[in-house]
């Protein structure tokens, strides 16, 4: 079954699309309470009161998006750069999310000084993982940007972020975060073979249709809403809410 967050997530999307783009005040009307059941479904995953989640959604009055992260593949000597996570005390690659106004590369060579107190510069992009896919535990839905960086200079440390930042053999990894688990191995694979991965789909999922029609965003938004109201009521059989 999904994480129930990352379907609060997805209902939350749809209807803020339907309240940006609905004419309706009736449409509006029900995408507003599909926001807020979206909230009650969110509880299940994140400890927080319901009015306070419904405030937070309203507050981003615009087309959500996935998130994206950066990720920060450095070699030295045939070693890998992890640091060991203060939240779950398991090794990672050094990185965090894109601030607005950043590049991707600019976030990796950031996120790796802030966490690891090295310099580096950017090389390549070694992948575009999509954390559902790869198993990550996000609680949104989440796209990691993994690159491969030079480094310059600096002096390793831990910081406020970190327990721990060490270079390790590429055929003796530590136990990893899971996030990274097996996007780590998949990664250093793209390194070795000089490949750039992207998450494909698989042949089964591909099924002949005819070419998209132009969106209409208010007959589109109504068939979000019913789509949305189905996953809600296929979670709610599965899972009891919390009170």
């Amino acid at each position: 079954m999904r994480n129930p967050a990352l379907i609060a997530d997805e209902l939350r999307s749809m209807a803020h699309a339907g309240l940006l783009y609905s004419g309706n005040v009736y449409d509006q009307h029900r995408y507003l309470k599909l926001m807020e059941l979206s909230a009650e479904v969110a509880q299940l995953e994140i400890p927080a009161p319901k009015p306070e989640l419904v405030k937070a959604y309203l507050q981003q009055a615009t087309h959500i998006c996935p998130l994206m992260g950066a990720d920060a593949v450095v070699i030295q000597d045939g070693k890998l750069l992890l640091i060991r996570r203060k939240d779950t005390g398991l090794w990672a690659l050094p990185g965090g999310t894109i601030d607005v106004g950043e590049s991707v590369s600019e976030a990796a060579v950031r996120e790796l000084f802030e966490e690891t107190g090295l310099r580096a510069t950017p090389v390549r992009l070694l992948g575009v993982f999509d954390a559902k896919v790869w198993r990550g535990r996000s609680l949104m839905h989440f796209y990691q940007m993994v690159t491969l960086l030079e480094l310059q200079g600096g002096e390793l440390q831990t910081t406020l972020e970190t327990l721990d930042a060490k270079f390790w053999p590429l055929d003796g990894l530590p136990e990893l975060d899971e996030g990274h688990r097996l996007m780590v191995p998949h990664a250093i694979k793209m390194l070795q073979t000089g490949e750039t991965h992207l998450d494909l789909l698989q042949p089964s999922d591909l099924k002949a249709q005819d070419p998209p029609k132009p969106r209409k965003r208010v007959q589109n938004a109504r068939y979000h809403l019913v789509q949305g109201l189905v996953q809600l009521l296929f979670l709610l059989q599965r899972t009891p809410l919390r009170r």
